[in-house]
């Protein structure tokens, strides 16, 4: 029987349609395997960074029982690195020895990054003799920056720097009430975790009959006794503030009333009332309580009215919240403009709006 051939007009057999389509769409459907697994690995690590806790509280070491005696941190590395980041080392360059050798008196002070633009802020009991011509910044990634600009806040006791270049990381900073409600604090110091706890609130000026209702005249100790300069941060990495001299703390509310200031103008703007007092207890039946914390007016600069303070005035409210003899200045500075205040003018109960100043 003979072979036969296929039609003239019918092209060879080779494969079937459908293994031909396969090989066609492999590539693609292979490209599409590796995508979809590496956006899920980059969403697991996304989250991983959001909810991985932070500076850990109960990796403690205790050495005699007492609190103040714990003091090394364990730390999520992730957080360890994002912070790290965001602080910079500010040396003399007077006390250099090489290229990027300098003595350990050279180091002036820590400074946390502000804005990526290169705003960042320092204890000014470590930074007080800072001259742009005889410092330089160290940051993370062993990159040396000049200074462009320094303003000191003699208010605050803090100092902002301008450093050269960009793309920094910023160190968040946190709600004051927030970092209240922590029963812990972590302190910086070199490469160091350690951790120290809000002690009594104090002040020198405790006695005074003339305080300012804008300058904070309270702060609290750190506990133990901490290194000067120190960066105090919450469990999530947040900025609470510094240590200064003393040993007591220049919270971060004080960075965030002149955040805004600092970064679009360049320069430190107070904007509150110009009157001084003392606190006093008021057991006025006019007041709402049994008895409450007022503060007196001993001076002001305006006659009392509608829409001012005078003297013998005693302030109740501000904003509707009782004040605080020792948070009365964030009251004050954060409020807005005009503030609300409720006082006792003689026996009378009188809500009054009182438009801010520059200080």
């Amino acid at each position: 029987m003979k072979n036969m051939n296929p039609p003239p007009h019918l092209p060879a057999k080779t494969c079937s349609v459908k293994t031909h389509m396969l090989f066609k769409f492999l590539p693609w459907a292979i490209f599409v395997i590796l995508i979809s697994a590496l956006t899920g690995i980059i969403v697991s690590l996304s989250v991983v960074d959001w909810f991985l806790p932070s500076i850990l509280p109960d990796a403690r070491v205790i050495t005699d029982g007492r609190i103040g005696s714990v003091n090394v941190a364990s730390i999520d590395p992730l957080l360890d690195r994002q912070i790290k980041e965001s602080v910079v080392s500010v040396y003399n360059k007077n006390e250099k020895v090489g290229e990027s050798i300098y003595k350990e008196s050279a180091l002036v002070g820590r400074a946390t990054i502000l804005s990526s633009d290169g705003w960042a802020v320092m204890s000014a009991k470590e930074g007080a003799t800072l001259r742009l011509n005889n410092i330089e910044v160290l940051d993370s990634k062993g990159g040396i920056n000049n200074i462009t600009k320094i303003i000191s806040d003699s208010v605050s006791g803090l100092v902002y720097i301008k450093i050269e270049g960009e793309g920094y990381r910023v160190m968040a900073l946190p709600q004051w009430d927030d970092v209240l409600k922590q029963d812990s604090l972590w302190q910086l110091t070199r490469n160091e975790y350690e951790e120290v706890y809000l002690g009594d609130y104090s002040s020198e000026n405790d006695s005074s009959e003339n305080l300012s209702i804008s300058e904070p005249s309270f702060s609290y100790e750190i506990l133990p006794i901490s290194v000067t300069g120190g960066i105090i941060l919450t469990n999530r990495g947040e900025l609470a503030g510094f240590v200064d001299n003393g040993g007591r703390l220049l919270p971060s509310w004080l960075i965030v009333n002149q955040l805004s200031s600092v970064l679009s103008l360049g320069l430190v703007e107070y904007t509150g009332l110009p009157y001084q007092g003392y606190f006093v207890e008021v057991t006025s039946n006019q007041t709402r309580r049994q008895s409450t914390t007022g503060f007196y007016i001993t001076y002001s600069p305006t006659v009392a009215g509608l829409s001012a303070l005078g003297r013998t005035d005693v302030i109740i409210e501000i904003e509707n919240e009782p004040i605080d003899r020792f948070d009365f200045a964030r009251q004050i500075l954060l409020a807005p403009d005009p503030i609300n205040i409720t006082i006792l003018r003689g026996e009378e109960l009188v809500d009054i709006a009182v438009p801010k100043i520059k200080l």
